[in-house]
């Protein structure tokens, strides 16, 4: 199993009073001046995030999930044991949400953990995905397939569909999610930089 966050990056970002503006002129420092171009490709995405998290998505796709990506697209090409993907999209209650999706947060919940701050102190929902996302891990090690009753059917990753599970309120697989920003940056790779 290969997975990311969706806001993997926000952990090691502290800018939370990041305006439009301020997102504007880091993306175009960052990316060669391609901050209205990027902005567009995130905004179908991103609705009702605020300029941090629209960030930590950025950060989160040209590094961690890229390479994310490229790790099951190898594991998938070998042909040996099935590579089985996913994104915790799940945004975190604590800290009044502002982290969204944040690194970590689903670490919680495949030991089922939720009565800490990170899964919602017990909430209904944070107890169900930590249900899911931890029988989900106990199917996987007993049986090396993560298919379980508590999700749908968890197809294989390859680089035809692209298979990839959502772990959000509703669970879900979903071919190649976000794919034109998987696409983007697949074209558009970025030297790894310090946050």
């Amino acid at each position: 199993m290969i997975s990311t966050t969706l806001e993997d990056a926000a952990l090691r970002l502290t800018n939370w009073d990041l305006t439009d503006a301020g997102l504007t002129a880091l993306l175009n420092e960052r990316f060669n001046g391609k901050a209205q171009e990027i902005l567009d490709l995130y905004r179908p995405v991103t609705a009702g995030k605020t300029p941090y998290l629209v960030q930590a998505q950025v950060l989160t796709d040209t590094q961690v999930r890229s390479r994310a990506i490229a790790q099951a697209e190898r594991k998938a090409a070998q042909n040996g044991a099935p590579a089985y993907m996913y994104v915790w999209q799940w945004a975190t209650p604590a800290f009044d949400g502002k982290l969204g999706a944040v690194h970590g947060h689903d670490v919680d919940a495949s030991f089922n953990l939720y009565r800490n701050g990170i899964c919602g102190t017990g909430e209904r929902a944070g107890r169900a995905l930590a249900g899911r996302l931890a029988s989900t891990f106990v199917a996987f090690a007993k049986t090396g397939n993560p298919d379980n009753g508590q999700i749908p059917h968890w197809p294989v990753y390859d680089a035809a569909t692209r298979a990839t599970m959502i772990f959000d309120a509703n669970t879900r697989v979903e071919n190649d999610p976000r794919s034109a920003i998987r696409q983007y940056w697949s074209h558009n790779a970025q030297p790894e930089a310090d946050d």
